[in-house]
C-alpha cells in the first residue's frame, strides 16, 4: 500500500483482512495526506457493473443503473443487489469499504464522491455495528441532494464480542445498533429494517 501510494497510484484497493491497526492508521493518514482513495483492507474491492472491477465482487451479482451502494459486509452487498434487480433498480457503482476496525476511505468521503457522480441517481449505505462511520455518515448526509437508504446489520449482537468483521464490536456503548439507527434517521436517511427492504424502498423512491 505504501508503495503505490508513493509511486503516485490515487486508487488503492486492499482485499486482505486482519492487517495491523497501526498499519491501517499509517496508511489511512498517508492517504489522505496524499489525497490518495484507499479502499479496505477487508474489502470484496470496487465494481462498475458491464464497465470494469477490482477485487472479487461477482459480475453475475450486478446490473448497470444508477444506484450507488457502499457496503461493510461484500455478503451483505450481493444480497441487496439482488434484491434491487428483482424490482428493476441497477447499481451505478459499489464500493466495499471493507469490515476492518480502520479503513481507508470513510463512509462520509465515499458519500461525497456519490453525491458529486453524475451517473448515480440515489445511494444505498450498508452499515454495522461497531466504529462510527455510520455516524459519520449521518453528520454529511443533510447536506446531501440524492437520497440515502441505510440498513445497520448487528441488531441482536451481543455487546462486548466481536461478531464476524474486526471492526463490528460495541464496546462502552459506542457503535451500538439503537445509536445508529437513530442518528441515520434522524439525518433524513430512509433507514430500513431488513436488506429486503432495500428494493422497494428504494423503488418508491425513485418513482
Amino acid at each position: 500500500m505504501f508503495e503505490a501510494i508513493y509511486s503516485n497510484i490515487k486508487l488503492v484497493v486492499v482485499i486482505p483482512e486482519h492487517i495491523p491497526i497501526h498499519d491501517s492508521v499509517a496508511i489511512r493518514a498517508l492517504a489522505e495526506k496524499t489525497d490518495t482513495i484507499v479502499i479496505g483492507g477487508n474489502t470484496p474491492g470496487i465494481i462498475t457493473p458491464g464497465q470494469a472491477k477490482i477485487g472479487i465482487f461477482p459480475p453475475i451479482a450486478v446490473t448497470p443503473g444508477s444506484v450507488g451502494l457502499i457496503t461493510r459486509s461484500g455478503s451483505l452487498s450481493y444480497e441487496v443487489c439482488s434484491v434491487m434487480n428483482l424490482f428493476g433498480i441497477g447499481q451505478s457503482t459499489i464500493i466495499g469499504m471493507g469490515g476492518d476496525k480502520v479503513v481507508g476511505t470513510p463512509t462520509d468521503k465515499l458519500l461525497r464522491l456519490f453525491e458529486e457522480d453524475e451517473g448515480t441517481k440515489a445511494c444505498v449505505v450498508l452499515g454495522e455495528i461497531g466504529g462510527l462511520y455510520e455516524e459519520r455518515a449521518a453528520d454529511y448526509i443533510p447536506s446531501m441532494k440524492k437520497p440515502v437508504v441505510a440498513f445497520v446489520g448487528g441488531r441482536a449482537s451481543p455487546s462486548e464480542k466481536r461478531m464476524g468483521h474486526q471492526g463490528a464490536i460495541v464496546e462502552r456503548n459506542v457503535g451500538n445498533w439503537n445509536n445508529k439507527f437513530e442518528v441515520l434517521k434522524k439525518a433524513g436517511a430512509n433507514v430500513v429494517n431488513s436488506p429486503a427492504e432495500v428494493g422497494p424502498t428504494l423503488k418508491k423512491i425513485l418513482e
